[in-house]
Protein backbone atom coordinates (compact mmCIF):
# COMPACT_ATOMS: atom_id res chain seq x y z
CA UNK A 1 0.00 0.00 0.00
CA UNK A 2 2.70 2.37 -0.86
CA UNK A 3 1.09 3.93 -3.56
CA UNK A 4 -0.28 7.46 -3.45
CA UNK A 5 -3.40 7.95 -4.63
CA UNK A 6 -3.83 11.72 -7.13
CA UNK A 7 -5.87 12.41 -9.94
CA UNK A 8 -6.91 9.53 -12.66
CA UNK A 9 -4.63 6.73 -10.41
CA UNK A 10 -6.19 5.21 -7.70
CA UNK A 11 -4.40 3.15 -4.73
CA UNK A 12 -5.48 0.15 -2.84
CA UNK A 13 -7.32 1.94 -0.30
CA UNK A 14 -9.26 3.70 -2.75
CA UNK A 15 -10.64 -0.06 -3.54
CA UNK A 16 -10.84 -0.90 0.08
CA UNK A 17 -13.00 2.37 1.13
CA UNK A 18 -15.22 1.80 -1.66
CA UNK A 19 -15.93 -1.66 -0.96
CA UNK A 20 -16.63 -1.06 2.29
CA UNK A 21 -18.98 1.88 1.70
CA UNK A 22 -20.93 -0.39 -0.11
CA UNK A 23 -20.92 -3.02 2.16
CA UNK A 24 -22.47 -0.47 4.56
CA UNK A 25 -24.83 0.98 2.37
CA UNK A 26 -26.11 -3.04 1.66
CA UNK A 27 -27.01 -3.26 4.84
CA UNK A 28 -28.77 -0.11 5.30
CA UNK A 29 -31.02 -0.41 1.96
CA UNK A 30 -31.82 -4.12 3.36
CA UNK A 31 -33.04 -2.67 6.70
CA UNK A 32 -34.78 -0.06 4.33
CA UNK A 33 -36.57 -2.49 2.37
CA UNK A 34 -37.28 -4.68 5.03
CA UNK A 35 -39.11 -1.73 7.69
CA UNK A 36 -40.72 0.10 4.46
CA UNK A 37 -42.28 -2.97 2.63
CA UNK A 38 -43.33 -5.41 5.38
CA UNK A 39 -42.92 -3.33 8.59
CA UNK A 40 -40.49 -5.38 9.82
CA UNK A 41 -42.15 -8.49 8.90
CA UNK A 42 -39.09 -10.93 7.31
CA UNK A 43 -41.69 -13.60 6.06
CA UNK A 44 -43.73 -11.62 3.91
CA UNK A 45 -41.21 -9.17 3.02
CA UNK A 46 -40.79 -8.88 -0.87
CA UNK A 47 -36.91 -10.11 -0.85
CA UNK A 48 -36.53 -10.27 -4.68
CA UNK A 49 -37.31 -6.13 -4.97
CA UNK A 50 -35.44 -5.91 -1.65
CA UNK A 51 -32.10 -7.53 -3.61
CA UNK A 52 -32.46 -5.62 -6.82
CA UNK A 53 -32.48 -2.13 -4.43
CA UNK A 54 -29.74 -3.44 -2.49
CA UNK A 55 -27.49 -4.36 -5.60
CA UNK A 56 -28.82 -1.26 -7.37
CA UNK A 57 -27.79 0.98 -4.34
CA UNK A 58 -24.09 -0.97 -3.47
CA UNK A 59 -23.12 -0.78 -7.35
CA UNK A 60 -23.88 3.11 -7.45
CA UNK A 61 -21.95 3.68 -4.05
CA UNK A 62 -19.01 1.97 -5.24
CA UNK A 63 -19.00 3.42 -8.55
CA UNK A 64 -19.10 7.08 -6.93
CA UNK A 65 -16.99 6.90 -4.60
CA UNK A 66 -14.46 4.76 -6.95
CA UNK A 67 -15.04 8.30 -9.42
CA UNK A 68 -14.94 10.74 -6.61
CA UNK A 69 -11.42 9.33 -6.14
CA UNK A 70 -10.53 8.90 -9.36
CA UNK A 71 -10.96 13.20 -10.64
CA UNK A 72 -10.03 14.03 -7.83
CA UNK A 73 -6.45 15.49 -6.56
CA UNK A 74 -4.24 15.37 -3.70
CA UNK A 75 -5.43 18.75 -2.39
CA UNK A 76 -8.90 17.88 -2.69
CA UNK A 77 -10.02 19.86 -6.00
CA UNK A 78 -11.89 17.74 -8.78
CA UNK A 79 -10.18 17.46 -12.41
CA UNK A 80 -7.66 20.00 -10.12
CA UNK A 81 -9.24 23.45 -10.54
CA UNK A 82 -12.94 22.80 -8.73
CA UNK A 83 -13.55 23.04 -4.84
Amino acid sequence: MSEKSGMWQLDTNDWIRSVTSAVFVAVVAVVYGVTTQSGFDLFTADWGGIFKMTINAAFITFMGRLAEKFTTAPNGKVFGRIG
